[in-house]
Formats: C-alpha cells, sequence, structure tokens
C-alpha cells in the first residue's frame, strides 16, 4: 500500500490497483474513490472537475456535499458510509475551529491588508461551498487493518470527552493519518499517543491554503521529532511525500 501527498489536503492511497482520494485538488480518474471530509473549495474542486468531465467516480461524503456536487453532473454517492472493492469506510464529523481561533485574528487582519483580493476570493468560495461539518475518515480493508484519518480533529479546543471516545473506538489502528492547526501542536502531542497506532503521518493540510492566504506556516517536523520520542513510529507527511507499507497486510488470508 503507498500514501501520496498531493498538495492542499489531498491524499491519495494505492493498494492492489485500486486508487482512494481524501478531499482532491486535481481531478481523479474513472472508477476511483473520492472521500470528501470538509467544505474547503480546495478539498472540493478536483472532484467537481472530475463530475463535470464526465469520469465515474464513488464518492463517499455526507449528504449536503453530495447533494451540492450534483449540480456538476452524475458519480455514484454514498452518504457516510461505504462498501467499495472490499474496503469498508465509514466518516464521523467532529467541531472544527472558528476562523479565529485556527488562524488568530492578527494574522487574518494582516493577511486582508497584503492580499485583498485573494482574501475576497476566499470568502467567496465559502459562500459558493456546500455547508456540512468536518469530518473523520475510518477505512478497514479486508484483512481487518485499519486506517484513521484524523483530520484537523485534534487541538487545544477539541472536547476532552470526544476524544477519549475516538480513542476507546479506534486505539491500535495500523495506520493514523492527523493534520495539526497552526500552533495546535500541544495538542496533538499530547494525544495522538495515546492512539497507539501502528504508523502515524502528521499531513500537512493547511500549509499551501495558509500560504495563498499570506498566513504564516508551522514546520512540522520538531512535532514529529517529540512524537517519536514518546515511541511512535511518526512521519513528516508533507506536499509530494510519499510513503509505501509492505508489512501490513491488507487482503483477507
Amino acid at each position: 500500500m503507498r500514501l501520496s501527498h498531493h498538495g492542499f489536503a489531498h491524499l491519495q492511497l494505492d493498494w492492489r490497483g485500486q486508487i482512494l482520494h481524501f478531499d482532491p485538488v486535481y481531478p481523479p480518474n474513472d472508477d476511483e474513490i473520492v472521500v470528501l471530509t470538509w467544505n474547503w473549495m480546495s478539498r472540493l474542486k478536483g472532484v467537481v472537475a472530475a463530475i463535470q468531465a464526465g469520469r465515474r467516480l464513488h464518492v463517499v461524503a455526507p449528504p449536503e456535499a453530495l447533494d451540492w456536487l450534483s449540480r456538476y453532473g452524475a458519480f455514484e454517492g454514498y452518504v457516510l458510509d461505504a462498501q467499495l472493492n472490499g474496503v469498508s469506510i465509514s466518516l464521523f464529523p467532529y467541531a472544527p475551529l472558528s476562523s479565529g481561533e485556527a488562524h488568530g485574528d492578527w494574522s487574518r487582519l494582516k493577511s486582508v491588508v497584503k492580499r485583498p483580493q485573494r482574501a475576497i476570493g476566499r470568502l467567496w468560495e465559502r459562500f459558493e461551498a456546500p455547508d456540512f461539518s468536518p469530518m473523520i475518515a475510518h477505512l478497514e480493508f479486508p484483512s481487518g487493518a485499519r486506517l484513521l484519518h484524523m483530520n484537523l480533529s485534534i487541538n487545544e479546543l477539541t472536547e476532552i470527552v470526544w476524544i477519549k471516545k475516538m480513542i476507546e473506538k479506534f486505539r491500535g489502528c495500523d495506520w493514523l493519518i492527523s493534520g495539526c492547526d497552526y500552533q495546535h501542536d500541544g495538542a496533538i502531542i499530547r494525544h495522538l499517543p495515546d492512539f497507539a497506532p501502528k504508523h502515524l503521518l502528521l499531513a500537512d493540510l493547511i500549509g499551501d491554503f495558509r500560504k495563498g492566504m499570506g498566513l504564516p506556516t508551522q514546520i512540522l517536523t520538531p512535532v514529529v521529532d517529540k512524537l517519536s520520542n514518546k515511541g511512535l513510529s511518526a512521519h513528516v507527511f508533507v506536499s509530494q511525500a510519499s510513503y509505501r507499507f509492505d508489512t501490513i497486510p491488507i487482503e483477507a488470508e
């Protein structure tokens, strides 16, 4: 199995000739699977372009996203859950940070002053996008191997009760992918080790977006170093990075 990062929040999973995309920024090809985890236009434009081009897609997403996508053309839609090519896919909502909490009011003000055209464009994209809660995604392969994509769900304001429920539900997964909101790395370091994944990929899901807005970004390597010091098999997962895993079986025996 191979995991690849194509920029923004676009992550690609390849296994046995099958391809799955999380939040594609580029158009997927015929018969590929798309999993949508948030309503930012940078996470939606790839699937929109593919649908407009007439490509046959399987899209797993919240109902609001599927309804919104239907204006662009035909596709196979699955509401929150699907069984595709032997893989079980499930989505679970979480409460996001507000824009001010995620970016800092002063940083956002400077961005608007420096790049007003881009800021206005981002606001218009938000107005056009469907309204739905962000999601985490859980995949289970025929062998029982599990992958958990936690999106940006772990931050300093995430409710501890919710985190404990997720740990109880998903502890010991084979692969855990998590983003890190700007300057919320303390929560990542405190909570992710409790999930006890076999492999942890700390993904840059916001760097390209923040750069486009003129906002500061955060280097993830020091965060991964601290997670590694806690005994985790942790990796930095940034744009154009790719990891191959051959030791964990994904097919049923």
